[in-house]
Order: structure tokens, then C-alpha cells, then sequence
């Protein structure tokens, strides 16, 4: 829920920091009632906290993210026996997703460049935030770049990861390179799933290609491996817009009966 306040309340007491204040109220220390070592805060009690100040959506919140995150000793480094545990692959990540939310990329991304020269290995989860939060931010060849550089160190990029940028090419209408990071897909055996499709033939339509996208629809269906995909509203909608704005009102009507048949319920 974002109560950032009780938690970090909660790793104050752990600690037996008696003096930790919050919204005026006083922690109560947890020191003595247990044994130290084991009431001692670990990483992931810091995560828990670190994930709830960053989505909390304000300022205060993102602000005590940060400074949770520059608390915790970076992983590379020899910690001491007695201190705050060291960031692990979560903490970055949820610190990169924290930043990426707010609309600050660039602090994002010096988070990212901080995790690489740690001793820890970006995941696809990294990626992907990172991927996402360049194309929110209007930059697709960033998006292009980190997609390559996912590829670069092993990492299988997901349907997520190729969807999202995808869907930006297909806005900007630059379709070929959405066509071909499908056949890349393909190659990789990461199955485009419905939403590609239908990004690709909304991208058609939109730049008034109704020709293509209503092949794109007819080579997939008779596809025996995607034809099940095709079984949707959406996709179903857009090739019959494709039709209408051929003025092909026969194929419109065709298809709508095509789609009853399969089961597809229409929008109301």
C-alpha cells in the first residue's frame, strides 16, 4: 500500500534505534527482547520498505527511497560484521522502478550503470523497467539499444520487452522494424501472443494500410499455430475496419459472421 512511515518504523525498532521520529511519532526499540543478531533488519526487510517509500507516487516517498538506497553499502564492497545488510539485484531494480515511475530516466539509468559495476548481473526484470520507461519517455532508439545490449549479455529479451517496443514503433510508423523484430520472435522462439498482432494491425490501419493489415490478419488465422490467437474482439474489430475502410462491406459482414461463429463475443 506505500506506508513507507510504518516500515521504516518497523527497521528502526529491528535496530533499536529508539531516537527515529516520523510524522511526530517515536519508535519503539525492539533491542533487548530477543537475541540482536537475529532481530537485526536483513536486505529483504530493507527491500520491503525500499518498495514501499518508491510507490508511493510523492515526492517524500521517492525521496525516502533514495535515501534508504544510498544507506545500504553497495554489494562489491567487504562489508563490516556489524552494519546495514548490503543491496542485493532487488534493491537496484526496485530503485530503478522507483525512479522510472517519477519520470526521472536519467537517475534510473545512473542506477543501472551503478548495478553493473557492482558484482551483480542486470536480469530481465532490469531491462525491461528501463525499456519501458524510455518509451514512456518518447525514446524508442534508447529502448532499441538497452533491447540489444539485454541480448549482448545473454539475457532472452520476453514478450513484454518486445511488445512494448513494438508498440512504439508501430506509433511512430516506422512498421518495417516492427515486422522484423517479429520475425526476431519468431527466430528466438519467443511466440508473439495476440497483442502483437493486433499492434501490428492497429499500426497498419492507422497508417492506412488496410490492405496489409486485413493479410496480416488472413495469414494468421490460417496459420494452424496462431490461427487460436486470431479468436479475439479486438483483433477481430480492427480487421473488420480494415474491410469497411476498403469499402469491402461483404468482407466486413463476412467476418463479423466468422467471429460469431468462432465464439467471439463482439463489443457492445
Amino acid at each position: 500500500r506505500g506506508d513507507y512511515q510504518s516500515a521504516m518504523r518497523v527497521l528502526a525498532a529491528m535496530e533499536g534505534n529508539a531516537e527515529f521520529s516520523m510524522d511526530g511519532k517515536r519508535t519503539l526499540s525492539w533491542s533487548g527482547k530477543g537475541d540482536p543478531f537475529n532481530m537485526m533488519p536483513d536486505t529483504r526487510c530493507y527491500n520491503i520498505a525500499l518498495a514501499a517509500a518508491a510507490k508511493r507516487g510523492t515526492k517524500e516517498g521517492l525521496d525516502a527511497a533514495v535515501e534508504m538506497f544510498e544507506s545500504m553499502p553497495d554489494p562489491s564492497l567487504n562489508n563490516p560484521i556489524v552494519g546495514l545488510p548490503a543491496k542485493n539485484l532487488v534493491t537496484y531494480n526496485t530503485m530503478i522502478n522507483g525512479y522510472a515511475n517519477a519520470g526521472q530516466d536519467q537517475s534510473a539509468y545512473g542506477v543501472f550503470q551503478r548495478l553493473k559495476k557492482s558484482c551483480l548481473r542486470p536480469d530481465i526484470v532490469t531491462y525491461t523497467t528501463l525499456i519501458k520507461a524510455s518509451i514512456k519517455n518518447g525514446n524508442t532508439e534508447k529502448a532499441l539499444d538497452l533491447l540489444d545490449d539485454m541480448k549482448w549479455i545473454g539475457i532472452q529479451p520476453d514478450i513484454v520487452s518486445y511488445n512494448s517496443i513494438i508498440e512504439s514503433l508501430c506509433n511512430a510508423n516506422r512498421l518495417f522494424e516492427a515486422k522484423d523484430l517479429v520475425n526476431e520472435m519468431e527466430m528466438t522462439r519467443v511466440s508473439p501472443d495476440s497483442m502483437t498482432y493486433g499492434l501490428l494491425m492497429k499500426g497498419l490501419l492507422r497508417a492506412n494500410k488496410p490492405g496489409p493489415c486485413l493479410t496480416l490478419f488472413e495469414s494468421a488465422c490460417s496459420d494452424q499455430r496462431t490461427a487460436e490467437l486470431m479468436e479475439n474482439v479486438q483483433l477481430y474489430t480492427t480487421a473488420i475496419s480494415a474491410a469497411a475502410s476498403l469499402g469491402d462491406h461483404e468482407r466486413a459482414l463476412e467476418l463479423v459472421s466468422r467471429m460469431k461463429r468462432a465464439g467471439v463475443k463482439p463489443n457492445k
